[in-house]
């Protein structure tokens, strides 16, 4: 998890141009849709990061091939530790286009939102029993969905399919979900204080654009600023601005 966290906020400060502070929120799983080990991670990132107490957005598109490949550096150079080197070379070589990466935007646009979609995640066990479409004592009959929406059935022995269930539970105290960066504790107050100031920043910027609309004495319509040339200004008389219609 800290390792997706990390490549999420180095691909945003490429993408930013400039060193920003995200916030994201990993959670783990290590099953897949049928059952069998799978770790992967399920990741709710903001649309920027914060630099000198501003936030900068990018937008909610950017180049996924780029993503995979940089998800793929970090987790391999990450597991030097503890892989022989040549596997470490096989993975590359076997993966030019980096590892998947699936993108999918959502606004979550508070609170129990975001705990609903977490929990989503978090509180379903490896199957539901919705899944499981047939049992004689001796095998269990499931079906998956897979990332094309296509259905699969899956018929696996009893004891085989209890033990691809249970090697699913985590130990105790394993943590599923970690916050990093403005949504960690740590800082959550902070990011809260900026939201707060920026919101106040634009109501004042457009209250600003609101009172400095310039009519024209002649035929009154609005007035736009074309130029604007900073020097002093003339003897005895105040402040220049050149306005024009």
């Amino acid at each position: 998890m800290d390792t997706a966290h990390e490549t999420l906020e180095k691909f945003f400060s490429s993408i930013a141009k400039r060193k920003i502070e995200i916030g994201s929120i990993e959670a783990i799983h290590s099953f897949g849709r049928d059952i069998k080990f799978q770790p992967h991670i399920h990741s709710i990132v903001t649309e920027g990061g914060y630099a000198l107490g501003k936030f900068i957005s990018i937008g909610r598109y950017m180049g996924y091939d780029g993503l995979h490949r940089k998800w793929q550096y970090e987790i391999l150079n990450a597991l030097k530790k503890y892989l022989p080197k040549n596997i470490i070379n096989e993975a590359f070589w076997k993966y030019p286009k980096g590892f998947c990466v699936y993108v999918r935007p959502e606004q979550i646009k508070s609170s129990r939102q975001l705990a609903r979609y977490i929990g989503r995640y978090v509180r379903h066990p490896a199957i539901a029993n919705s899944r499981i479409i047939a049992y004689n004592g001796e095998a269990v009959k499931f079906y998956y969905e897979d990332n094309k929406e296509k259905i699969h059935n899956k018929i696996m022995l009893v004891h085989d399919f209890i033990s691809a269930i249970i090697q699913h539970i985590p130990e105790k105290h394993e943590r599923l979900v970690r916050y990093y960066g403005c949504y960690s504790r740590r800082k959550i107050r902070k990011t809260k204080e900026n939201v707060k100031q920026s919101i106040i920043e634009q109501r004042l910027l457009c209250e600003n654009k609101k009172k400095r609309i310039v009519l024209c004495p002649i035929c009154f319509q609005e007035a736009k600023l074309m130029i604007y040339c900073k020097k002093p200004p003339p003897e005895n008389k105040g402040r220049l601005d050149y306005w024009t219609i």
